[in-house]
């Protein structure tokens, strides 16, 4: 099946997702969320 032979990719693309997501989560939560700004974007643009 056609799934099968790109789960690994699909697989590591979902953990990125949700590791950016939990990142730009933490970031909101810091006091100067300004200086954070950047990493917020990259965090974003997955």
């Amino acid at each position: 099946m056609t799934n099968e032979k790109y789960k690994e990719c699909i697989d590591a693309c979902l953990a990125c997702g949700v590791a950016c997501n939990e990142c730009s989560t933490a970031c909101l939560k810091e006091e100067d969320v300004k200086m954070m700004a950047r990493c917020i974007e990259l965090d974003i643009e997955v």
